[in-house]
């Protein structure tokens, strides 16, 4: 009888925009972000937002925020995101303690990330993908 191998691995995938930050009536500051996402943590994203070389932000939203929000408004807290159809962007809210920010996105470069997203980890099988044993240690402290 032949002996399988099974070879798990993680599969990080990044995504580099340039967006819009909106500071004002019909001002803009460009940023640039970096959307990171990893099979081994399926929930989530990682944006983080620069100007330049100067690192404004990073905020770690849950994914399904994402993938509703480039077709629909997502989002009721600190992360909301909702589609601009007729400039055919994504907007993303940020609110934080000290202040909120709107960013514009572009809705393709969303759209082709969203689609590489659900191809490596498809909706609703994001709990296959976690490893357990490991958050409980990370929790316990080992």
């Amino acid at each position: 009888m032949r002996m399988a191998t099974v070879v798990e691995c993680e599969i990080d995938m990044d995504l580099i925009v340039g967006m819009d930050l909106i500071i004002g009536v019909d001002r803009t500051l460009p940023v640039t972000a970096h959307f990171s996402y990893s099979s081994g943590y399926p929930y989530q994203v990682v944006a983080t937002f620069r100007h330049g070389e100067e690192k404004i932000a990073t905020w770690v939203f849950c994914r399904r925020l994402l993938l509703e929000g480039a077709f629909r408004r997502a989002g009721q807290g600190d992360v909301r995101i909702w589609p601009d159809h007729a400039r055919s962007l994504v907007c993303i809210g940020l609110s934080a303690p000290g202040g909120s920010s709107l960013l514009l996105a572009p809705a393709e470069a969303v759209f082709r990330w969203n689609d590489r997203m659900c191809r490596v980890v498809p909706p609703g099988t994001e709990s296959d993908h976690v490893d357990l044993d490991r958050e409980v240690a990370a929790l316990l402290g080992g």
